[in-house]
């Protein structure tokens, strides 16, 4: 059997193959040729392997690690296979004749044996039986919490022959601990986490499974302390008191024991009740069940008891007069016996609280009335507290209501008339006083009858005391009269209508403004100079042009002159009502999506539009307000005397049509189809508008509400040309929809320049745009018509316009031509008539 670790080496040759079939040295065989050069190396042979020996421990304990086994005399083996006993584990070595195993608790006996083999496959075992045996358990006995310096003993399992104490640095070891003893004795220096620890080996040799190990906690010394205190507030004569014991380092387990005047009372709790008599002395033993403690048992504070007395509180009350005139006050006072320093009032009418916290309360009464008052005394210890004292009832004597009112049957008067006023009373007593003013000044004499002769805004009144003992409202005052003298006046009427002039066949109004009318005037309307209408200061008539309207006022009022007397006159104009027409100068059929266009065609001008979808105030049409359907346009027409006429025309709104851009579309309003073609993020005509009725291009074209364009052929072409202002709609609003088709719009130069863009700018965008280039734009070259003189350029250049303007004449347009590739801007004058494409909205 060849070992294949032996390479054969040929330099120029190849080595000729050779069995071996015995054992031996043998040199490679090269046949043929001559070689320049070789390497060989002898191969070995190798006989069957033989029995070795394993040495090693036959008896081990449970939780030995890293106990070695080794095997020799295997004859020529190379390959090692181990065995160990039951729940062992190898840890090094294997595949070699030497290997370290782990024998751990769950280790058991068995054989261990190895498996030696060579190169060839062939080998031989050899085997020893192992004898695991328990290792010992170790426990530890000790305390596990005592108090800094104490010494404590510590023990383990005996019977061991060896022992190995270890202890935290917290501890120190005083007696014990060598290797033979089982107990050793523990001094704790420290305070906190501490620990005790013990390895053994029994009489086989075999160490513990684990250490024994217990955790010490070491406390410091604390000293125990008590305090108590009472419950709050004075103590009365005969009422208990409860105190309360507060320990510190009193333990789980406390026990209380309470002393009254060096006698042990109460029970074992940190809570004593009973009831003291004055400069008792209280106080409270703790035995702490800490262990670390000092001053066990600990005595509390000293509580000497202060008693108060029990005192009776009593009040009354007396009233400072008693019966009393109705609306008198009446002061009620309050006399006490130990009411405190701090004493409460509250006094009582008729079972309802009144008053201030005072011991006099003053307040008007009524008759019947019943007045006490509660105290609260703030004496620390008092019996009948709050008292209530007696209860007066009040006499009141009702106050007689004095009255006094003053009339006249004379007023208003006429000027230079005497009036007398005469007094009414009430309650005024045997001996009356009157006292009469006018203006304020004393007038008249102590009489219930005053006559004078007054002057127009005199102020008369008079005041009245009475005799009568128990009174209200005395003395009285009267009412005040206020004199009203009237001079002779004139009477008057003034007349107006509410309209003039008037519409034909409409009713007019008058009204008319009588002066010194009185409360019931009467009114003779006349038209013409003939009687009309009612006695009504309104009269109403339709009237005709050039009538006069009057009125005379018969007055019934006193003190006037002038009567009856006759109004102005009024001529009325009447006006015929004006004739309203309403040609449709816009779109009559559009689309929902289409832009707001503006109305025209109604005469006179100056009319309002409405309708659905209308903005009355700028007279636009919006097709998406209005919605799909058709609609009535109103147009009315008021004239300066508020004549007013209206006319109507239909507009028809259809839904949006869905294009796709580069596909072709049908104007619905004279159903041209026109081609589209989506340039960048526009989609444009592809074609020229062609929309409108065609005049001849030597006049211009006007604002007479028909779309008019002019035409010139291009080839087979027809291409359509417009004047701006024509375009535009006579409108320099930018981007409207002018006369392209609904959805669509008039490109504003802003629109030229984006589609400009797609080409780097108007210097290369002509290429493209041509009909002869590859946009898809198609512009032809149809030339112009300059000023209504004729054409130019048709063939060979072609203009678009834009909306937007360039000041009031000219407005911007785009030119190219067969020869260039740029796009020109050029201002041109908005009757010069240029192509058109149109761009979606």
């Amino acid at each position: 059997d060849v070992d294949t670790s032996w390479n054969i080496y040929v330099c120029g040759e190849t080595a000729s193959t050779t069995m071996f079939s015995t054992p031996g040295s043998y040199q490679p065989i090269f046949g043929g040729g001559t070689m320049d050069c070789y390497l060989s190396r002898f191969v070995q042979c190798l006989p069957p392997d033989t029995a070795g020996i394993v040495s090693g421990p036959d008896t081990v304990c449970k939780s030995a690690n890293s106990v070695t086994f080794s095997v020799d005399h295997i004859t020529n083996a190379s390959h090692y296979s181990w065995t160990v006993p039951p729940g062992a584990v190898i840890t090094a070595g294997n595949d070699s004749d030497s290997i370290d195993v782990w024998f751990g608790p769950g280790s058991n006996s068995g054989f261990l044996s190895v498996y030696g083999y060579n190169y060839c496959g062939t080998g031989d075992s050899s085997y020893v039986f192992i004898n695991v045996i328990d290792a010992p358990i170790i426990t530890l006995d000790g305390p596990d919490t005592l108090c800094l310096n104490t010494i404590a003993s510590y023990s383990t399992t005996n019977g061991m022959i060896l022992y190995n104490w270890d202890v935290s640095s917290g501890g120190n070891i005083v007696s014990g601990g060598s290797a033979l003893d089982d107990t050793v004795v523990i001094e704790w220096n420290a305070t906190g986490q501490q620990w005790v620890e013990v390895n053994a080996f029994d009489i086989s040799g075999c160490a513990a499974y684990a250490p024994g190990f217990m955790n010490v906690v070491v406390e410091e010394y604390d000293t125990a302390e008590i305090t108590i205190v009472a419950e709050a507030g004075a103590v009365c004569s005969g009422n208990p008191v409860t105190f309360t014991a507060t320990p510190i380092f009193g333990g789980m387990n406390p026990s209380f024991q309470w002393q009254v005047n060096g006698i042990n009372a109460g029970t074992n709790s940190s809570i004593f009740t009973y009831i003291p008599d004055s400069a008792d002395q209280v106080n409270c033993i703790l035995t702490s069940s800490e262990i670390c403690v000092t001053g066990n048992p600990a005595i509390s504070n000293q509580v000497i008891m202060e008693v108060y007395p029990v005192l009776p509180v009593s009040i009354s009350v007396a009233a400072a007069s008693n019966p009393v005139c109705e609306g008198d006050a009446v002061a009620f006072t309050a006399s006490t016996s130990n009411s405190g320093v701090l004493p409460v009032f509250q006094w009582f009418v008729n079972g309802i609280p009144v008053g201030t916290n005072d011991s006099i309360y003053t307040y008007t009464p009524l008759d019947g009335d019943q007045v006490y008052c509660t105290l609260t005394s703030s004496e620390t210890c008092t019996t009948n507290n709050p008292a209530t004292s007696n209860t007066i009832i009040t006499t009141v004597y009702p106050n007689l209501l004095v009255t006094i009112t003053i009339t006249t049957q004379e007023n208003p008067v006429c000027e230079g008339e005497t009036v007398t006023f005469i007094a009414s009373t009430s309650n005024k007593g045997n001996l009356p006083v009157f006292q009469w003013f006018v203006n304020g000044s004393l007038a008249g004499t102590n009489d219930s009858v005053y006559t004078y002769t007054p002057i127009s805004g005199d102020q008369v009144s008079c005041i009245l005391t009475s005799s009568e003992q128990c009174t209200a409202n005395n003395p009285a005052t009267s009412n005040t009269i206020t004199m009203i003298v009237n001079p002779l006046l004139p009477v008057g009427i003034t007349i107006t209508s509410s309209a003039n002039p008037v519409c034909e066949g409409i009713p007019v109004t008058f009204s008319g403004a009588a002066i010194n009318g009185g409360s019931t005037p009467a009114y003779q309307w006349q038209v013409n100079g003939i009687n009309a209408g009612m006695n009504n200061a309104v009269f109403s008539y339709t009237p005709v042009d050039g009538d006069v309207v009057s009125c005379i006022l018969t007055s019934n009022a006193e003190c006037i002159t002038n009567n009856p007397a006759t109004s102005n006159s009024i001529t009325m104009s009447v006006v015929e009502a004006p004739l309203v027409t309403f040609t449709t100068c816009f779109d009559t059929t559009t689309t929902i999506n289409a832009k707001p266009y503006k109305l025209k065609g109604g005469i006179p001008l100056g009319g309002l539009y409405s309708g659905p979808g209308v903005n009355q105030v700028t007279g636009y049409f919006n097709p998406a307000m209005a919605g799909v359907g058709s609609h009535q346009i109103e147009y009315r027409y008021i004239n300066f005397a508020s004549c007013s006429d209206l006319t109507t025309r239909s507009i028809q709104v259809f839904p949006s049509s869905l294009v796709t851009c580069g596909t072709s579309f049908i104007d619905i309003r004279d159903n041209t189809n026109y081609p589209t073609v989506q340039i960048g993020s526009q989609c444009w005509m592809a074609a020229n508008l062609d929309f409108g009725s065609e005049v001849p291009h030597t006049g211009p074209q006007r604002d007479n509400c028909i779309p008019e364009k002019y035409k010139t052929a291009i080839g087979s072409w027809q291409l359509a040309v417009y004047q701006w202002n024509e375009l535009m709609c006579y409108s320099d609003e930018e981007e409207i929809q002018g006369l392209c088709s609904p959805g669509w719009h008039v490109p504003s130069d802003a629109d030229w320049i984006t589609l400009f863009a797609n080409w780097t700018n108007n210097a290369f965008a002509g290429a493209p745009l041509k009909y002869s280039g590859y946009s898809g734009f198609n512009a032809l070259m149809a030339g112009a018509e300059f000023f209504n003189k004729g054409w130019e350029y048709d063939g060979f250049a072609t203009f678009f316009w834009s909306s937007t303007s360039h000041g009031p004449w000219k407005a911007w347009a785009h030119g190219m031509n067969d020869y260039n590739h740029s796009v020109s801007f050029y201002p041109s004058y908005r009757a010069n008539a240029f192509s058109v494409r149109c761009v979606r909205d």
